[in-house]
Parts: C-alpha cells; sequence; structure tokens
C-alpha cells in the first residue's frame, strides 16, 4: 500500500537535500523564453509580417505577451509554494503521484537547456 506525502513532508524532505538554486534571473527568462517560443516564431515572423500583419506586428507580440505573463505568475507562485530544488518534477509528485516513470513524463523538457 502506497502513502502519498503531502506537501509539507516533500518541502521538508527537500529542504534537506543538495540541490541548490543556482539560476540568476537572466537564465531564467531565458529558458522561459526558450519553453514558450519555438524555432518557427523567428523564422515566419520575417515571412507573414508583410502578408498578414503588417504595422500592426509590435501589438501582436503585447497580445501574446499576456498568456506567457499569466503562466510566469502561476510559476513564481508554485515556487513560493515550496521553495525546494526538484522544480516540476515535484510538482508533478504532489500533484498526481502514481508511478515515478508517469510522473517523469508529466514533466515538461526543460533538460534540454543550454545552461
Amino acid at each position: 500500500m502506497r502513502c502519498r506525502r503531502g506537501i509539507v513532508a516533500v518541502v521538508d524532505a527537500l529542504r534537506h537535500s543538495e540541490l541548490h538554486r543556482m539560476l540568476d534571473l537572466t537564465a531564467l527568462v531565458s529558458v522561459g523564453i526558450r519553453a514558450v517560443l519555438g524555432a518557427g516564431v523567428f523564422c515566419m515572423t520575417g515571412h507573414a509580417a508583410p502578408l498578414y500583419v503588417g504595422p500592426m506586428m509590435p501589438l501582436l507580440f503585447l497580445v501574446g505577451m499576456c498568456p506567457c505573463f499569466c503562466i510566469g505568475l502561476c510559476d513564481a507562485e508554485l515556487s513560493m509554494m515550496m521553495p525546494v530544488g526538484g522544480s516540476a518534477y515535484t510538482y508533478a509528485f504532489l500533484a498526481f503521484g502514481g508511478p515515478r516513470w508517469l510522473r517523469g513524463g508529466c514533466v515538461p523538457d526543460v533538460g534540454a537547456s543550454p545552461f
């Protein structure tokens, strides 16, 4: 029989781990931009802007920034709830439980970062 640990137990266990926060603001912004934007945005923007959007391109980017800002606020709130190393794996562990391979599959691909 399995027993799911709560947030308090996970935070207490991970505070004594050897994982430390090492990213500064520039690295975090870079990881966030990489997670939201793909290479297609940078390639297709030059082709699509003159045909479909025209001079409203800056406004289009501002409108697209709003949901990204909300996602960033959600991530900031989660990191304040659980101020420990482990990040997305810890969130998936507390939210879903289940087998370890399933929790690992729920974690976004943040390991491919160039940092």
